[in-house]
């Protein structure tokens, strides 16, 4: 029986908060890798620390409209069982992950529709009362020196003091092999994983200085002291378009709900697939054959997976490799998404024509040196991704175009100032003055597709490169 209330429907909506702050906080790669694993097994994937939750107040992958990236919505007709619920889940949640902020909000309704309308409409207003977090700090605290949280524990690899959430992220690299890699294994294809004549290693340090004595942690991108890497960071086009649509459509639906998980599942299964797709392709033909220490062979994959959740996105690739993956993933994404979503509406009834299945990614890589900072490469090529995005949607309105299948922009650090990418990088450095005009010495952002429009290909870049390097062309100053 429903509760007691006007209401028959009451909805809970979860938030992780400050995600990209807290996955880069500390700098240093093997800790972004243990808090990237930690994110990834909160919500995604089979034995997810949210199937513990959910089983101990009785409630079923059903109930959930949302559950990916750190983000649940759920609901029931019982208001007990979803105030069980977000006090046992926030409880885990801080323990899993501690130091990461959270917003929370439950909410009401007539049907299933309202009671989520109600509890995201709250969880807004709830973004900006963020929970104290713990451990808190008092004047005699030893502070980290990375983080400035309050210390918990002594690093007795380099004895510096580490706070709470530093610690926990350093455990996780450390756990089991069954455990630990959560993030990396879901970049691998099945080819990858069946292949028992190969034992694949994502290498978790750059820096043979921040290397621990393990096999695992000897494993790098690329040898020598200047090696380059790319960072790639790879988001999903043309989604927030289909979602209002997709809101008017499903208005007086009783079965939103499933429709809007299953759309969420769709995406986030697109780009899982398109990643290993170039995974597959790209990164599993250049793996480096190595040692550990027990003499076992191992195959080194020259990356390392930092964010894969819903559309978005994130890793470290060594340098030679990146436009190629990022424009492998790019193309796929924009092929695989097609088909699902067309497969989608047909199942739910949907008219396509309405909703439309034209998806695309936009990806931003920033190449910088291995020693670098990862954290700010990291927020360049997000940065990167969303100058390609926005450029491609002003495009596509000014000319009354639909988005293009992708496009990719990328920027090779030279110096040791990391900005945004369109206020610093392109006005300050890409940007001359020519008679009084402002002239820019980049066509970014280039589009993945060959169709016939006027806007810069990365196909023809390629072409060009492959001119510039021919040994009929001369190779004096121009």
């Amino acid at each position: 029986m429903p509760d007691q209330t006007d209401a028959s429907y009451f909805a809970y909506a979860f938030e992780a908060k400050s995600i990209q702050t807290y996955l880069l906080s500390g700098g240093k790669l093997r800790d972004i890798v243990g808090a990237s694993d930690l994110l990834d097994a909160l919500c995604d994937g089979p034995d997810a620390i949210l199937d513990g939750a959910m089983a101990t107040c009785g409630l079923s992958d059903k109930d959930f409209t949302r559950r990916a990236a750190g983000a649940i919505i759920v609901h029931c007709e019982k208001r007990k069982v979803l105030e069980a619920f977000r006090a046992l889940w926030t409880l885990v949640f801080q323990q899993h992950l501690p130091g990461m902020d959270f917003a929370d909000a439950l909410g009401e309704g007539a049907s299933a529709n309202a009671a989520i309308k109600g509890a995201t409409g709250k969880l807004v207003a709830a973004r900006n009362r963020l929970a104290p977090l713990v451990p808190l700090s008092s004047p005699l605290s030893q502070l980290s020196p990375r983080t400035g949280g309050p210390a918990v524990e002594i690093s007795k690899i380099d004895g510096t003091s580490i706070d709470e959430a530093t610690a926990r992220r350093r455990h996780r690299t450390l756990v089991g092999p069954a455990v630990r890699d959560r993030l990396a294994k879901r970049f691998a294809s099945d080819t990858m994983r069946n292949n028992s004549a190969k034992s694949y290693v994502w290498p978790k340090n750059l820096d043979a200085v921040d290397a621990a004595d393990d096999s695992d942690e000897k494993a790098f991108l690329a040898p020598g002291e200047n090696a380059t890497i790319g960072v790639v960071h790879i988001d999903g086009s043309g989604i927030g378009k289909i979602l209002l649509d997709l809101r008017q459509k499903l208005e007086r639906r009783q079965d939103a709900g499933p429709i809007f998980r299953a759309f969420s599942d769709a995406i986030a299964s697109a780009m899982q697939i398109s990643v290993q797709h170039a995974v597959d392709t790209i990164l599993e033909p250049a793996t480096i054959q190595s040692t550990d220490q027990s003499g076992r062979v191992i195959d080194i994959i020259p990356a390392r997976p930092i964010v894969l959740a819903g559309d978005d996105v994130t890793i470290i690739v060594r340098g030679d490799l990146a436009i190629e993956f990022a424009e492998a993933a790019i193309a796929k994404f924009g092929e695989v998404s097609r088909i699902t979503l067309e497969k989608l509406w047909k199942d739910t009834k949907l008219d396509s024509k309405d909703l439309g299945t034209q998806l695309s990614a936009g990806g931003g890589i920033a190449f910088v040196q291995a020693k670098q900072p990862y954290d700010r490469a990291y927020r360049l090529a997000e940065d990167i991704a969303a100058y390609a995005k926005g450029v491609a949607k002003s495009l596509a309105k000014d000319k009354g175009e639909a988005l293009p299948d992708g496009v990719l922009a990328f920027h090779r650090m030279t110096t040791s100032m990391f900005g945004l990418y369109e206020q610093d990088v392109i006005e300050r450095e890409l940007t001359v003055t020519v008679d009084s005009t402002d002239k820019r010495l980049t066509a970014m952002p280039y589009t993945i597709s060959s169709s016939s429009n006027d806007r810069p290909k990365l196909t023809d870049l390629r072409t060009l490169k492959d001119l510039l390097v021919e040994d009929q062309l001369s190779r004096g100053p121009l």
